[in-house]
Formats: C-alpha cells, sequence, structure tokens
C-alpha cells in the first residue's frame, strides 16, 4: 500500500489538521478502513486515535482562551445593560432637577393684551399687576434722501463716528469709508462697528424714499445717547443731523405689582422669573398676569423616575443573580439594594414635617412579593396632594442639598462617571482583558501551529516505519515459504532417484 501525500485541513482555533491521502486522493484520517485494508497487521483506527488525542491535548489552552473571551464578553453585555439602566435613573434625577421647586408653572396669561402680555414658564405662581407709564421707543437717525441706489458705488471717501453715551460715560468708534462703498456697505460697516460699543445695539438699514434712497439707523438707547457725524468727502452730501423721520429715544416705565421699572425696550427679559420675559405692549392703562400651578410635568418626572429604578433594579437582579453574567461582581452586587435603600430612606433629621419625611408620603411605594419580586409603584394622585399642600416640604426631600434624588444622583455619578465611576472602570478593565486574549490567541495558534506539524511529521515517520516493517515480514515469510516448498520437492525427487 502506497501513502499518497500529506496535507492540511482548517481545525480548531484555526490550528490545519492534517490529511493523510492514498494514491486515491481519499483522506485516510477520515477512512481509516482503507489503511486496514490494504495494511494488514496495522491498527490504523488507534493510530489516528491516538494522533487526534494528541492534537486535542495541544489544542486544548485555545478552547481554554474561547471560553475566558466568552465570559468577558457576557461580563461586558451585563455591564452595558446595567450601565444603560442606571444611566436612565441619572437622566430622570437631572430633569427633576431642573425645577427650581417641584411646583412648576404654566405660562402667564393677560387680563389685557394690548398692555403687556409674558411668556416662558417658572415664574412662582399668583397674579401679577403690571402697568405702563410709557412704552420704550428706539432713537432714529436718519440720513437726507440719497439719489443713488443701495449698490452705486458712492465715490465718497473719509469715516463716520459713532458716539454713545450710556449715562455715565462715552464710547466712539470710527467706521472708514471708500470711494468703492455703497449705501448698503456702509450700513453693514456702521453695525459691525457698533457691536464694538458697549451697551449698544442698533441696526442700519437702506430705505427707499421716492427715487432716493435714505440711510436709517436705529438703536435701543433709552434716550437719545447715540450721534453720529460724518466727514465724508466726494460723493453725495451725507448727513446725519436733522434729517426727516429722526426720533429721540426713550425708555419704558411700568411698575411690577406697585414697584416701578424702567427699561431700554419693551421686552424685559426675566422679568417674572427665569426663563419667563414681559412684553410691554401699550401705555396708559394696567393688566393682571395670571400664572397658575401644572404639576403634572413634574409629577409624570417623578413617575418616570419610578418606572426607570423599578427597570434597574430587574435589571441587576437578573444580571447579578445565580447564573447571571455579574454573578459575584462586587461592583454591582449591592447596587439594586441601594437604590431601594434611598426609595425607602427615613429622613427623621431633616427638619421636615413627619409626613414628609419619606417618599411613601409622597405616593411612592416598594413591595416584595415571592412571585413578582421588588416593585416600585408610584401615586401621581397622592404626589399632587402633597406637593399641593406644601411644595416646598416636597422639594426639599426630593432635590433639596440632603434630598433623597440629590443622594441618589451622587450616588448614581460615582458609579457612571467615565473613567473614574465603578462601573466605568470595570468596563475599561473588561476591555482591557479581552484584548489581551486576542494578543494571547494569535501567539498561542502559532506556537500550537508548529507543534501539531511536529506531531504531524513524527506520525507520518512512524507510519512509513511500520509499512517498511510489515512490507519486509511480509516478503519474508513468503520467501520463507517459498523455499519450504522448494526444500520438501528436492527431498521428493531425491528419495525416487535412490530408489
Amino acid at each position: 500500500m502506497s501513502v499518497g501525500g500529506v496535507g492540511n485541513v482548517t481545525g480548531v482555533g484555526g490550528l490545519t489538521t492534517p490529511t493523510i491521502s492514498n494514491n486515491t486522493g481519499q483522506n485516510l484520517f477520515n477512512n481509516p478502513s482503507l489503511l486496514q485494508t490494504n495494511i494488514p497487521g496495522i491498527n490504523v483506527n488507534s493510530l489516528v486515535s491516538a494522533f487526534e488525542a494528541q492534537q486535542s491535548q495541544l489544542e486544548a489552552p485555545l478552547t481554554q482562551l474561547a471560553n475566558e473571551q466568552t465570559h468577558f464578553s457576557q461580563e461586558s453585555q451585563g455591564y452595558s445593560a446595567v450601565s444603560t439602566a442606571l444611566t436612565a435613573v441619572q437622566t430622570d434625577i437631572a430633569n427633576l432637577s431642573t425645577y427650581a421647586d417641584l411646583n412648576p408653572t404654566s405660562a402667564p396669561t393677560s387680563s389685557n393684551s394690548s398692555i403687556a402680555t409674558a411668556s416662558g414658564t417658572g415664574a412662582p405662581s399668583g397674579d401679577y399687576v403690571v402697568s405702563v407709564t410709557q412704552t420704550a421707543q428706539p432713537q432714529i437717525i436718519n440720513t437726507n434722501a440719497i439719489a443713488d441706489s443701495s449698490s452705486t458705488q458712492l465715490g465718497a471717501s473719509g469715516s463716520i463716528t459713532l458716539s454713545y453715551n450710556n449715562g455715565t460715560s462715552t464710547d466712539s468708534v470710527n467706521v472708514s469709508v471708500s470711494g468703492s462703498d455703497t449705501l448698503a456697505s456702509i450700513a453693514q460697516n456702521i453695525e459691525s462697528a457698533a457691536a464694538n460699543v458697549p451697551g449698544l445695539t442698533l441696526s442700519a438699514v437702506v430705505l427707499p424714499s421716492g427715487t432716493s434712497n435714505v440711510l436709517s439707523i436705529s438703536a435701543d438707547t433709552g434716550g437719545s445717547g447715540l450721534s453720529i457725524t460724518s466727514s465724508l468727502t466726494g460723493g453725495p452730501s451725507i448727513s446725519f443731523s436733522g434729517q426727516a423721520g429722526s426720533q429721540a429715544g426713550q425708555q419704558a416705565i411700568y411698575t411690577l405689582n406697585g414697584v416701578q421699572n424702567t427699561s431700554n425696550t419693551n421686552e424685559i427679559q426675566n422679568a417674572l422669573g427665569t426663563g419667563v420675559n414681559l412684553l410691554l405692549t401699550g401705555s396708559g392703562g394696567s393688566t393682571t398676569l395670571s400664572v397658575a400651578s401644572s404639576p403634572t410635568s413634574v409629577s409624570n418626572a417623578v413617575n418616570q423616575l419610578v418606572n426607570d429604578v423599578q427597570s434597574a433594579v430587574t435589571t441587576l437582579q437578573t444580571q447579578t443573580g445565580k447564573g447571571g453574567a455579574l454573578e459575584g461582581q462586587a461592583t454591582v452586587q449591592n447596587v439594586a439594594q441601594t437604590l431601594v435603600g434611598y426609595l425607602t430612606q427615613q429622613q427623621t433629621n431633616s427638619g421636615l414635617p413627619t409626613s414628609y419625611q419619606s417618599l411613601a408620603s409622597l405616593g411612592v411605594s416598594v413591595a416584595w412579593t415571592q412571585q413578582n419580586g421588588l416593585q416600585v409603584s408610584f401615586n401621581p394622585a397622592t404626589f399632587q396632594q402633597a406637593m399641593a399642600a406644601n411644595p416646598s416640604a416636597v422639594t426639599a426631600l426630593f432635590t433639596g442639598t440632603n434630598g433623597i434624588a440629590t443622594q441618589m444622583g451622587t450616588y448614581l455619578s460615582n458609579l457612571l462617571t467615565p473613567l473614574t465611576g465603578g462601573i466605568a472602570t470595570q468596563q475599561m478593565a473588561i476591555t482591557t482583558q479581552e484584548q489581551q486574549l486576542v494578543t494571547n490567541e494569535t501567539n498561542m495558534q502559532a506556537l500550537i501551529q508548529q507543534e501539531v506539524q511536529q506531531a504531524q511529521a513524527q506520525f507520518l515517520t512512524n507510519l512509513q516505519s511500520m509499512l517498511k516493517s510489515t512490507t519486509v515480514s511480509q516478503t519474508l515469510s513468503a520467501d520463507f515459504a517459498s523455499m519450504s516448498g522448494s526444500s520438501g520437492s528436492s527431498g521428493s525427487s531425491g528419495s525416487k532417484s535412490g530408489g
């Protein structure tokens, strides 16, 4: 029997498994009976089994590495699931903290919108009486009518000087004009220059006036603090003094709940609270702005927090429980208990009224049953009733300096902060270990491949040796049989001759 050739096929862990074929191209590892048929006295099954056992032993470290990779992958997925669930809770707490107190209000409504209105939410609930003596008007400075179009080069050169007196000091800035400038470019340059004058906001536009154009500058100065002079030569005559349509500016004068105020503009930012702006629309009268309590939004925010805490606890119990990816992981083993601890915390030394010292009094309840496990629930009606009775106490219990949501937020930050948080650190460590395993696998594959090839060569050497021994044995047996047969024949002939 002749061995046709030796080759390789891909095996475990990317390694190659040797193939030995006869002269028909059939793989003798997969068909040892072919060898058995042609090599009497050689147990090929035993030889192949021995080689496969040796190869499995060599590849055992790769199997161990693969198991470790699976383990770390599962841990990584577990931490990602926990991190996502806890981040949702952290976001809910941040949303709650956006309320100055937990008693949000609606946008103000006006009883007389021709005098004043207001926009935005967040003002304390109640009524605000606004009386307007006069509204603000901008200071307007126009040029004389100029026959050229807004895009015609004027051919003038020199400068235009803006001077602004804000009541305590005067700032000036020059605007250079060249022969290629047009009315439009001069207007744009005046606006750009004004941006460098503290407290001065203006707009400069070119307005048609019959067949001519006027350069009109409007500024919210609260009076007549802006003056403009020109030293232009060449081109058309341009004057900023005493032209038609110009007007002096004036401040708005109004009272808010009896307190008089002034403003250079008719929109007063944050007049009723952060983000709640007052807009004066007329003068000579008054209006009442009403702000109503709107507890639904904060109630919804608390409900979202409770739901996400429930989801986080369920995720933690799944991941850290028996058979979970994070079973035995100290970093997250007690997180669920800690979250529940915050929800059931009694703030007996907070100085709050007895009925406002735990979340249970605000409609947040925690229960555990054998069938359903831990259940966190929220009663919006109970919460809104408590908030209506004592909003400051509700605020202190939830988002005060030592509030329950505040404490929970600090705890979650210590877990989730990138690079330094407990969970974030574990995730980075797992990533590093996974990368190291990949490197180890690559190096080990090369080493084991070399050892398998050596074992393959040894197997082939042994097989060839056995083949040679078997062939010699068979030849000698045939020779001895032949010799024995020849001797018998010769003996018979001799006897006959002797006879």
